[in-house]
């Protein structure tokens, strides 16, 4: 499994208008594309707080992500509603394709739909972002194993 981690900025009070446009729209075009909204996050804290949201979408393999990629660059319809109702309400997107680090637990392949856990009680996650420079994140990992993994 490969997985797409997108934030998506919204400042000004643009927010509120993209998740109605996006809801509204673009959600069920991309989930009969094939990429089903498995997670979203407000920013609660921190930078960004209240302007913007982190996606997680879940996909078979690298080829089936880039498959989808191609589909939705060839649905005209799908293109101009976003072009139109949902990009003026943008400030910034950023696009990560992510897979699990071999210390992570599996995730569940199947989710429920986003309709069916709407109005759930929620929690929080804290996201801590590290950057490395080139060839040190097997360094930090191995640290990690040994000492800071043990101690939570």
């Amino acid at each position: 499994m490969i997985y797409q981690h997108r934030i998506v900025i919204a400042r000004a009070g643009k927010l509120e208008k993209r998740h109605e446009q996006f809801q509204a729209k673009t959600l069920e075009a991309l989930d009969a594309a094939g990429s089903v909204l498995i997670g979203a996050w407000e920013v609660y804290l921190g930078q960004e707080t209240g302007s913007a949201v982190w996606q997680l979408r879940q996909f078979e393999s690298l080829t089936a992500w880039t498959e989808l990629q191609d589909r939705v660059a060839a649905d005209q319809a799908l293109s101009e509603a976003r072009q139109c109702g949902l990009f003026p309400h943008l400030d910034e997107v950023n696009t990560s394709i992510l897979r699990l680090a071999d210390i992570s637990p599996a995730l569940p392949t199947e989710w429920p739909a986003i309709d069916e856990i709407r109005g759930q009680p929620r929690g929080y996650i804290q996201q801590r972002i590290l950057r490395f420079g080139v060839g040190a994140a097997a360094e930090h990992h191995a640290f990690y194993k040994q000492a800071v993994l043990p101690a939570l």
